[in-house]
Formats: C-alpha cells, structure tokens, sequence
C-alpha cells in the first residue's frame, strides 16, 4: 500500500484523518482503520461510516487513527471502466487498541486496445471509433490506450503516399482484455502491363508519373528515335509541345530535353528557380476522345510517321505537392489541363509495342490560387 509522505490532519468527529507511513500513537483504548483499495493508481472511492457519527468520504489508500471502538462499515464506490465489490459494503469491529484493514482489489470493466503500425517508422494517421460506447479517438503511429470500455471498435488507416494501406478493420474487445490491433503497410510498387496496346501505354504512363519513375519513363515510355517502328523505319525522336491554342502548334523541346526536365522533377530536387523539390505526384487521366488515326495521312506537325500510329485527348486531374513552400507562397500545383498524345507503334508489327512520341499539352491548369499549366511545371525542373 503506498502513503503519501506528506501528513495530513483532517480533524473529524471521533478521529483523526492521517495520510503518513506508520500510524500515530492512539490514546488510551482507541485504534486504526486502513482501507487499500487496489490497485493504487486506481486511488477508487469510498465511504467510511463508524460509531458517535464518523462519517468519512474519500478515495485511494488512508489510515485513521484514534478511533473509537465498535463498528465501521466501508461502502466502495463505483468508478469508472472497474468493477466495484458485490455486495459493495462491509463491515467490521474496531477492538479497544487494536488495527483494521479494508482492502479490495478492483477488477477491471474496461480493456486495453494497443494498435501498431508496421513498419515503426511510419507515423501513420488511424482513426478509433466505438459507437456504442461514444469513443471517437484520432491518432498515429503505436498507441497504447486503457482502460477502454468494451464493445465493437472499427478502426480506419488514412492513406500515406507510397505505401498500400491496410484493409479497414473491426474487433470487439471484452472486459479485462489486452487486444492488439496492427496495420501493416507495403510499399506500393508500380503494377506496369505490357506495352502492346496504346492504353496499356497511357496506363503505365501513369504509373510512372505518380511513382516518380525515371527510369521506366526514360526507356520504355518515350520514343527515342532510335527503337524501328513496324515498318522497319526510324521516325523523329518524341517531342513535348508546349500550352497552345487548339490546331496551332506551339513551340516543342525535342527528346532529350524531356528526359533531362523530367529527371529534374522526378528527383525531388530543388527546382531551377530554387522552388522546393517534388514530394508526391498524383495523376488521373479521363478519356475526351477514343483512339484514332492522325488526321494528316502524312505527318504531324512537320513529321512524317507510320501505318499504325494513333492519337486519344484526355482531361487531366494532376496534384503535385511540394517539400516545402516556393516563392510566392504556395506549397503546391493543382493542375487541370487537356492533353493529345500520340503513340507509336514500334518492334514486330504482329505483335507491336507503342511508345509516346508526341505530347501536346493543351488547355488552362491552377497553381493554386495562381495561373498554370503542365508544361510550366515541367519547365521550372
């Protein structure tokens, strides 16, 4: 039983209320009282009621000194996620000069949830909720939470960039139970398909941007003007095209500076202009168009290509947030532009494979609160 170093005299109607480590000396033909509830931390409340009107109510380990003989009965109290005693009072003699001792060892009406996520250096967001019970708790990373009262919990894991997420999940926890709850999260790799069909193409397209892929980008997305079509034949080399009106060709960097553009985007460095380096990239494409044949039999902006070659526009939703706070305040580019692209079949032309060679980027796009497009995010790296 722990005591509390500190004595205090609470004076009361036939005794001495005394919090100390060893009793005070009695007077003739008087006693103690200890109650002890356990355990200690609890500090559970109580009621202590004996002969000549003593009327104590208090809570936790005490003592009382120089009581009268006769009898007191103790009352334990309710308290909170424990079981209270039943019956809940109880009494005994207090003898002339002697010592009595209530003591009861609460049980608990709650348990305990511990949740982890896996790997530990995740501090992950989760979400706690008990509806019967009224318990809505938001956290992260290992927590261990008690006493929990018992009833079905449903918990939430909020998504971290670069990783799968765990399934939600529900557990009911019962009285006096330790319950573990784990989240374990994998590191989300691209899913790439094959390179035959267009789509596929625009898929892993995707893929590549919203994982920062550079490498997969670099060789097997672009069209390096080296790689034969199916007709056996090299064609000019991809070339990115930049914000233009409808049916105008804009001005265009060629192969090698998108590769070195976008190497700079990808790798989280900081920007020509010292901008903050790219953290996540999030980008959905929506179909304008269905797949189709060029509308020139015999080139693109100046560029003859081969039987097979196709064009599709798409909408495009793309969220780029930053590692920090650029120039003019903002800490990221919320984009909305149109984009055409064009892809180009290449290898054996039974079983050919496409690659981008021409990317037009088309429309108006938001830094923000601030005017922007993809092609000027582009250009900042």
């Amino acid at each position: 039983m722990k005591r509390a170093a500190l004595i205090l005299l609470v004076v009361l109607v036939g005794g001495t209320l005394v919090h100390c480590d060893k009793c005070v000396t009695c007077s003739e033909g008087r006693g103690c009282v200890i109650i002890d509830p356990e355990p200690d931390e609890l500090a559970a409340p109580w009621l202590l009621v004996g002969p000549k009107g003593f009327y104590s109510p208090s809570s936790g380990d005490s003592m009382f000194c120089d009581l009268a003989p006769g009898d007191y009965t103790l009352t334990w109290r309710d308290t909170e996620y424990w079981n209270a005693p039943d019956p809940d009072t109880e009494t005994q003699r207090l003898g002339v000069g002697g010592e009595i001792t209530f003591t009861f060892n609460y049980a608990p009406d709650a348990g305990t949830l511990v949740i982890e996520t896996e790997p530990d250096s995740l501090d992950v967001e989760w979400s706690l909720h008990c509806w019967s019970a009224g318990v809505h708790i938001i956290g992260s990373g290992d927590t261990t939470l008690t006493p929990m009262p018992p009833g079905l919990y449903e918990i939430e894991w909020i998504d971290i960039w670069g990783f799968d997420s765990p399934l939600d999940e529900s557990v009911y926890l019962h009285s006096g139970e330790t319950l573990t709850i784990t989240g374990q999260f994998t590191i989300d790799v691209p899913n790439y398909y094959p390179y035959d069909s267009p789509d596929n193409l625009i898929a892993n397209f995707t893929e590549a941007w919203n994982h920062m892929a550079f490498a997969e980008y670099r060789d097997n997305i672009l069209y390096d003007g080296v790689e034969l079509a199916t007709d056996g034949m090299a064609y000019e080399a991809f070339k990115f095209y930049f914000i233009i009106p409808d049916d105008v060709y804009g001005p265009f960097w060629e192969h090698e500076a998108e590769i070195e553009h976008t190497e700079g985007l990808f790798s989280g460095d900081d920007a020509l202009d010292g901008s903050p380096g790219v953290k996540v990239i999030q980008l959905r494409f929506t179909p304008l168009t269905f797949w189709n044949i060029p509308d020139n039999p015999f080139e693109v902006a100046g560029d003859g290509y081969p039987e097979g070659t196709l064009h599709h526009r798409y909408a495009t939703d793309l969220s780029i947030e930053l590692k920090g706070v650029n120039h003019d305040g903002f800490s990221g580019y919320e984009v909305d532009d149109h984009v055409e692209f064009y892809a180009i079949p290449v290898g054996d032309p039974e079983h050919p494979e496409y690659r981008l060679w021409k990317w037009f980027d088309i429309g108006n796009g938001f830094l923000l609160t601030q005017q922007a497009s993809w092609s000027a995010i582009k250009a900042l790296y």
